[in-house]
């Protein structure tokens, strides 16, 4: 999880690690449970681009 995205620290301290896994982990869980309602990707697009950096997200 550390190594997502060109901003990525590869010395991240292991709090933010886990902090992008739990937000991950939340996020595909609930798109799961709401799956075939917008809400799903609504949970995903926004989650994803900040884990990879995306600026725009």
């Amino acid at each position: 999880m550390g190594r997502l995205g060109p901003a990525r620290d590869p010395e991240a301290p292991e709090q933010e690690v886990l902090v992008e896994l739990a937000t991950a982990v939340g996020a595909l869980v609930l798109s799961r449970a709401t799956a075939g309602d917008d809400l799903s990707e609504r949970l995903l697009t926004p989650v994803g681009g900040r884990l990879v950096g995306d600026e725009s997200s």
